[in-house]
């Protein structure tokens, strides 16, 4: 998403921003029990793009007025930000932002894992994944939202006695939020990836064909979560990423089975089969006949 080769390794968004904006942040606050960490960094124009954390994180701007094109794992948008406007980026997605003007931005960073513990019951869970869908796909215009993160921020800043049972609380129903948005969303057909997503995804297969490719990486590579990454690869390619990538296989072999010196069993090795019994049978399935059949019927 961004041009940055952000790597995967860090275990808090504070310890992400510390690491590459340090010299910007002027607030950097952990409070509650859930670990919740509130983060305010004053920001040029220019790429603010966020490498991936294990925290579901809510960015907003105290003030409007500034454009933006932002991309987090669903598809880019963009346009000016305007009083009750706010993104939600899911754990371990790296995301694009682009920002037009000088600004401020608050940031409010939960681990995932406890909010699991806490919120996960028979009646309510969580997205395992912490992908609640359309919600990423936009800025969430709800002033309720937008409000609640103002009054947490005013009240963990406040040091009292009680900013850190009300930072739980709040931080408890902002999540009841997503859940309502997400569940808004739920009917709403959600794209499939980016050109530069779609461009990367085939290249890394093309890549990597003779090798095993957890989906869990093929989705990393293009910042999205493998659910997310498997349904937005299908509207893109017309097939979920592993039909594609076995096809990709067979058709990788019969460009090399038009060598006759090249023997079946060294392009089946070539083409990720384990065997050439599991190379004849793939084949045989997507093709019709046999490598070696289709071998001769090609150089008869």
């Amino acid at each position: 998403m961004s041009g940055r080769d952000w790597q995967s390794g860090y275990a808090s968004h504070a310890d992400f921003y510390a690491d590459v904006y340090g010299q910007h942040v002027r607030e950097n606050r952990k409070v509650g029990a859930l670990g919740v960490t509130l983060i305010e960094s004053h920001q040029t124009r220019g790429d603010w793009s966020d490498a991936p954390t294990p925290e579901l994180v809510t960015a907003w701007l105290p003030s409007p007025g500034t454009g933006y094109s932002i991309d987090l794992g669903a598809g880019r948008f963009g346009g000016v930000y305007r009083p009750g406007n706010a993104v939600v980026v899911a754990p371990h997605i790296r995301t694009s932002i682009q920002m037009e003007d000088r600004h401020v931005c608050r940031i409010l960073a939960v681990p995932y894992g406890s909010l699991m513990q806490a919120i996960n019951t028979e009646c309510v869970r969580l997205p395992d994944d912490g992908d609640f869908g359309r919600v990423h796909a936009g800025l969430i215009d709800d002033r309720r939202f937008c409000a609640l993160l103002d009054e947490l921020w005013r009240e963990s800043r406040e040091g009292n006695g009680f900013g850190s049972l009300f930072t739980d609380a709040a931080v408890l129903q902002l999540v009841a939020h997503l859940l309502r948005l997400k569940g808004a969303y739920k009917n709403v057909p959600r794209r499939g990836l980016s050109p530069w997503q779609a461009r990367r995804a085939a290249e890394i297969i093309e890549s990597a064909l003779a090798d095993d490719l957890p989906l869990i990486k093929l989705a990393d590579t293009v910042g999205l979560s493998p659910n997310h990454f498997c349904t937005a690869f299908s509207r893109s390619f017309g097939e979920p990423p592993h039909r594609y990538r076995l096809r990709r296989r067979v058709e990788h072999a019969q460009s090399m089975l038009i060598n006759p010196k090249l023997p079946i069993t060294e392009i089946a090795l070539a083409c990720g089969f384990n065997s050439s019994a599991h190379f004849a049978t793939t084949f045989r399935k997507h093709v019709g006949v046999s490598p070696s059949a289709w071998r001769r019927e090609r150089l008869s």
